[in-house]
């Protein structure tokens, strides 16, 4: 049965079985949970202890931007890596009842050319899901970046057209899933690793039917419904720069395939002279035994910073800011919480990064 008729009659099911006063509850619901960071929350942001060095002028310096959710922004000044391309962030009226809708090309740029220094070379998705995948290809045509995904995030198109400057990861008509990870040339700076991984599994009222461990096997775009983001095959991303021996690992979801990523970090750490970042998506980790999760992480590496994304509400605009997840997703008191229970503060420091401003990862004068 072909993949669009099977996503349409999922849908159907689901809008027969959510009759309308009950998806206006649900709604209400979700729309009443809406969390703001309270004053405790945003003081954690400017505890010294978790507070990064931001810069206004970042020259000879690697940096990263957070833009929500796990789209982050690597940028030494002549080459830069974006990974994943999310920015549009439906709302969750329009994620149940409407197509979603992407960025165009000239917004895309219109948010990225005032903080880009360096040619985006790659554009790397985590998995399929809208809240990682939707803008991606619109990303990759923009900058002409070599969109890094597997065949699902490949069949994502951009308002019709596909990406042209492709490396796909693996078929995802083959899952289960790959263990086998790929090593991705992405200009002269940088060295790039998509590591076989699982997604969380996502507790009530968020079941199966977000496609977890199923693929996209047809093209669609802007114009298909939320359900037909399947997940694809989901990656951890080991990102290298050269020039200052830098080692970043990107982990979108709380949750591992451990015998995967230390083989495949094992192989491919060469430096341990580097700082080592670990960016951790830590939406539900306070419900997933977080101290067997994060152990099995930094039993195979020692990042000097581990950075939480993935904590915001991806169903709200930015407004120049975020705003925690409603709890129905993640925790992020919880989930914080989590982080730093299992985290030992004398290995290793915690750092929260604000919304899109730059950070300092590395110095790369010192290094030349």
């Amino acid at each position: 049965m072909p993949y669009q008729v099977r996503t349409l009659m999922k849908i159907v099911v689901i809008k027969s079985v959510l009759k309308l006063p009950f998806v206006l509850l649900i709604i209400n619901l979700l729309l009443g949970c809406a969390q703001e960071f309270t004053d405790e929350q945003l003081a954690l942001f400017e505890q010294s202890n978790h507070k990064p060095i931001y810069v206004k002028d970042p020259r000879d310096q690697l940096t990263a931007r957070f833009f929500g959710t796990s789209t982050l922004l690597f940028d030494d000044g002549e080459e830069a890596i974006l990974i994943d391309g999310f920015f549009s962030r439906p709302s969750i009226f329009q994620l149940i009842f409407r197509p979603l809708t992407q960025k165009s090309r000239k917004e895309i740029k219109e948010i990225l050319d005032p903080v880009l220094r360096g040619k985006l070379k790659a554009v790397a998705v985590a998995h399929a899901h809208h809240d990682h995948a939707l803008d991606s290809s619109c990303v990759s045509l923009a900058y002409d970046a070599r969109l890094v995904g597997s065949s699902s995030v490949l069949n994502l198109y951009c308002k019709g057209k596909p990406a042209t400057n492709v490396f796909e990861t693996n078929n995802d008509v083959t899952l289960p899933n790959q263990t086998e990870p790929n090593d991705v040339y992405v200009g002269n700076n940088f060295t790039l690793t998509a590591i076989p991984s699982k997604h969380i599994v996502p507790s009530k009222p968020f079941p199966s039917i977000l496609g977890l461990g199923e693929s996209i096997e047809e093209p669609i775009d802007s114009q298909s419904h939320l359900l037909c983001y399947n997940e694809g095959q989901s990656y951890v991303f080991l990102l290298h720069h050269k020039l200052t021996k830098t080692n970043i690992v990107i982990y979108p979801s709380a949750n591992i395939n451990e015998s995967v990523f230390r083989d495949s970090i094992n192989q491919r750490v060469q430096s341990k002279d580097g700082a080592m970042w670990l960016f951790m998506g830590i939406a539900g980790l306070s419900s997933i035994a977080p101290d067997n999760i994060m152990a099995s992480i930094y039993k195979t590496i020692s990042p000097t910073y581990v950075v939480p994304i993935h904590y915001d509400d991806f169903t709200r605009k930015t407004q120049g800011r975020l705003q925690p997840s409603i709890k129905q997703i993640g925790d992020f008191d919880l989930d914080f919480k989590a982080l730093q229970s299992a985290t030992d503060p004398n290995k290793t420091q915690i750092k929260l990064f604000k919304y899109k401003q730059a950070v300092i990862l590395s110095q790369i004068s010192n290094t030349k």
